[in-house]
């Protein structure tokens, strides 16, 4: 009997409502006017379909997963008696009806009695080497709120008992377990339970209880912008502990309801303002953070950050600091420049922004030196280049080269690299002139480029 499984189907630990075509903030300022409708036929989703939704990731702790502890600690289950094991354990409770062995000590406190945990486990019968019932066979852990009766006594004794990251086995009598009947055909009467419990992660039920409470139509503002400064809270949560995604996902809800949320006067319209750029700005260091390293992402909450809220972003170093990263990222060399440097207007002191300066050029040098050294790579000959020739002279000739592909028709264009001195740029201009063809420097993603093609 799937024990735990069959008991989680009652629970919902998510949002079950959302304001349907509710005020979009955007359309309110732009218009003076809104209206919404609530639906109550779905939950608040999360836009990032791409990223995996549950606070941690089954790879997490997939390395302890049918692990042999307890083979190390015990040997074969199969030929062990509980009451000689017994002599082996502590009581969790007074009568000695629970009893515990930890195999890998846990840290920080016990489980508060009413947290919400998850956690893998196994339960075996004595002298029974196969367990009855395994979160491992299912590769997902449970998740179980405590205190609501979600589980048979002895189970939650022996959670109650335990700590963060700990694994423990436990002895569970029929008193605490299935009793005198037993619960056929898998568990006999009067049965005995070994209960092997690895805790992974525990949750206030606090943080729950927020996500829980659906919103309606007749909420309050107060109660909406409440909700929202819950969510990043518990965002900002996430991100100490360095869970990024759970961060995301709440940072996209409190943006939901924010952006859903009706308000009657220009001080609540501030203050969501003031809240949902304070959300983008978040949202733009998650995204921006190396695990995640998704600067597209960072553009897209840098814009929403800029359009809700201006005044306050054109004051953000912070917000320019992220958007110089994700150009970085882009190599956009000059738009990262000029992020860093308006930042640092902001900032006149700040140690990290001078050092990204910094980095722009040096990025920027590296990258034109490999266009420069690629170019030459092309176009150069295989034959050994004799010392005494000047590398303009063999530059020069490989470009002349090129055009003569471009008057015989061979080729419709010539593309130089950006990696060019002003020097190497006047030079191809005047040959390209001297053959009677057009010269011409574009910019395209923020960066400038050099053709040459034939005149029409």
């Amino acid at each position: 009997m799937d024990v735990i499984e069959n008991n989680m189907k009652s629970f919902n630990f998510g949002a079950t409502s959302r304001l349907k075509d509710g005020i979009v903030l955007k359309d309110l300022v732009k218009n003076n006017a809104a209206e919404f409708t609530l639906d109550v036929s779905e939950g608040i989703k999360d836009e990032l379909d791409d990223f995996e939704m549950s606070p941690f990731d089954y790879e997490d702790f997939s390395s302890f997963n049918n692990s042999n502890d307890y083979k190390e600690a015990l040997g074969d289950l199969s030929k062990i008696q509980f009451d000689q094991l017994k002599k082996k354990m502590t009581n969790v409770v007074d009568d000695g009806d629970i009893k515990k062995m930890v195999l890998r000590s846990g840290r920080g406190e016990v489980i508060p009695s009413d947290a919400v945990v998850y956690f893998h486990y196994k339960c075996h019968l004595e002298m029974q080497d196969v367990p009855f019932d395994s979160s491992y066979e299912r590769n997902k852990p449970l998740r179980i709120q405590m205190g609501i009766g979600a589980l048979y006594p002895g189970f939650e004794y022996s959670l109650l008992s335990m700590k963060l990251n700990e694994r423990s086995i436990f002895l569970v009598s029929p008193k605490y377990g299935f009793g005198e009947m037993g619960c056929p055909p898998r568990i006999p009467p009067n049965a005995t339970l070994l209960l092997e419990i690895e805790l992974l992660k525990i949750f206030d039920s606090n943080e729950i209880n927020a996500i829980d409470a659906p919103l309606e139509e007749k909420d309050s503002f107060s109660k909406v912008f409440s909700r929202a400064k819950e969510y990043l809270a518990i965002a900002n949560n996430h991100h100490v502990k360095g869970e990024l995604i759970p961060a995301i996902n709440k940072f996209k809800k409190a943006e939901n309801i924010l952006l859903s949320c009706k308000m009657c006067s220009d001080e609540e319209e501030n203050l969501c303002r003031k809240l949902l750029f304070k959300i983008y700005l978040n949202m733009c260091v998650c995204y921006n953070n190396p695990k995640l390293n998704s600067p597209e992402r960072v553009c897209i909450a840098a814009r929403e950050a800029l359009y809700i809220y201006p005044e306050k972003a054109r004051q953000s170093a912070k917000l320019y600091f992220h958007m110089g990263k994700a150009q970085l990222t882009f190599q956009d060399f000059d738009r990262a420049s000029n992020h860093f440097k308006k930042a640092l207007s902001i900032e006149p002191n700040n140690k990290d922004i001078k050092e990204f300066i910094t980095e722009v050029e040096r990025k920027r040098q590296k990258y034109l030196q490999h266009e420069r050294l690629s170019y030459q790579k092309v176009f150069q000959s295989h034959k050994p280049v004799p010392k005494d020739v000047e590398p303009n002279i063999i530059f020069e000739k490989t470009f002349r080269k090129q055009l003569a592909e471009i008057i015989n028709k061979n080729i419709d264009k010539v593309q130089l690299p950006v990696g060019l001195t002003s020097k190497e740029k006047n030079l191809c201009r005047e040959i390209s002139e001297q053959y009677g063809l057009h010269y011409e420097e574009i910019i395209i993603g923020g960066k400038k480029t050099v053709y040459v093609t034939a005149k029409d």
